[in-house]
């Protein structure tokens, strides 16, 4: 399902429109996210396709790229930019910091009807670059966060695989392959929620491959996509928005005095 149209995204380069300090009325939601319920994952899964333009998309990447070199942190299989603080299990140490275009993409996101409640709004992104065969170890995301994913795409489609949990207690568990039980693709600019039974008891995860082919097992295959066809990958830039309830602020001072 495409999204209505909607006025451009300018509060990537410049304000969408004031900051929002308060939660939008009801009035002013552009799109319902349960218009775009995905209805053959398991819930809740919605999927908004093309919710940035091609010029929000490069405008956006032009930022990822042209963020000062420390904000990049390096790991094994990738690397990523952390906004908002630092996520532990107890909360976030929020250090304050989420630039404006960031910002404004979080105004965006608050305009969709039924994603973020209004005292849930997002104040944590974690940007995540993956070069072709890159991926990520299924997951969940864990208790720090409240219980709603949203992620927006750049630069490159991929495939999130989804996997059942294994039971606590249980033995002989069968190897993570055995559990996985379907595909989301993702596309260049959509907006994906998950929450619910998908965000909860479901891992999640990108498989370290460089070529997606496609199966019977996507949830939200379009009616193009011919099963057996490959996809090289290409660079791709996620963008994950998420609100952390429990946070503290850091105290510059007090961290000063201790020393």
């Amino acid at each position: 399902m495409e999204p209505p149209s909607r006025g451009k995204l300018t509060g990537i380069v410049a304000p969408f429109q004031e900051s929002l300090s308060e939660c939008q009325l009801k009035s002013d939601k552009v799109l319902d996210a349960n218009d775009f319920v995905v209805r053959n994952a398991p819930p809740t899964i919605r999927y908004i396709p093309n919710f940035i333009t091609e010029e929000e998309e490069q405008a956006l990447l032009s930022r990822v790229y042209t963020a000062p070199k420390p904000k990049w942190q390096y790991l094994k299989d990738r690397r990523l930019q952390n906004w908002g603080g630092i996520v532990g299990k107890n909360g976030l140490i929020s250090d304050g910091n989420i630039p404006e275009w960031l910002t404004n993409v979080i105004d965006r996101i608050m305009t969709v009807e039924n994603g973020f409640p209004c005292n849930n709004r997002p104040n944590h992104v974690l940007i995540n670059e993956y070069l072709p065969g890159q991926g990520i170890m299924p997951h969940t995301d864990g208790p720090a966060f409240f219980p709603l994913v949203s992620t927006i795409s750049l630069g490159s489609a991929t495939y999130l695989d989804f996997y059942n949990v294994i039971e606590q207690g249980q033995e002989n568990p069968s190897p993570i392959a055995e559990r996985f039980f379907g595909t989301m693709l993702l596309q260049p600019r959509s907006l994906v929620l998950i929450n619910s039974e998908a965000y909860s008891t479901h891992l999640h995860g990108i498989a370290e491959r460089p070529v997606d082919v496609v199966h019977d097992k996507i949830f939200n295959r379009p009616p193009g996509l011919q099963l057996q066809e490959s996809h090289p990958r290409q660079t791709r830039i996620s963008l994950t928005i998420r609100n952390v309830p429990n946070v503290k602020k850091i105290n510059v001072l007090q961290m000063l005095q201790k020393r």
